[in-house]
Parts: C-alpha cells; structure tokens; sequence
C-alpha cells in the first residue's frame, strides 16, 4: 500500500512545471544526468555535468530565476578531470513549488 501511495503521489506532481524550469534554465555548458524529486520535502534535486565551474553556477542562477524552483543552491562541485578549469559534476538542490504533498 505504501509503494502505491508513493507512486500515486509522485503521479500528482507538478512535473509539467519543473520540465519547463530546467527548460528554461537549459544551457549548452550543462548536462542534465539526474532529477530526484522528494514529494515529502517538496524538494528536488537536480545533478548534471558543466564544462566549468562557472557554467555550474550560472545554471544555478538561471534555475534561481524559474517560477517552479526556489531556494537553488549548488550542493558541491567535483571535478572530473586533472584541469581545475575542466568539466564538473554538480549536484542541485532547490524547493520544488507545488511539490510538497
């Protein structure tokens, strides 16, 4: 019972909003490789690969400015190869509004 409650909660989310946040926010400096929505929080978070570490926080930026989204913050940044100024995984997380059940 508990798994389908789950799944029907995670059905009745406002996904049409948050899709057209992070299309919105889109960026060539940016690949989207994860979306963890937590219906409970009303949070989501949302990981990726930029080619620096300035694409990363100019994301975050543009996410910030997004109707669906608030409270977006870069969680860390990691590096993925031996330049400091090469690509870079960060995770994000950000209120999801609408979201919370």
């Amino acid at each position: 019972v508990a798994s389908v409650r789950e799944t029907v909660e995670r059905i009745g989310m406002p996904w049409h909003k948050l899709f057209g946040a992070l299309e919105s926010a889109a960026s060539e400096d940016i690949a989207l490789s994860g979306i963890e929505p937590h219906p409970k929080t009303g949070t989501v978070v949302i990981s990726g690969n930029g080619k620096d570490y300035l694409a990363a926080l100019t994301y975050v930026l543009n996410l910030g400015r997004q109707e669906a989204l608030s409270r977006v913050q870069l969680v860390r940044h990691e590096g993925t190869s031996n330049d400091p100024r090469g690509p870079v995984a960060s995770p994000i997380s950000a209120a999801w509004r609408g979201a919370r059940q």
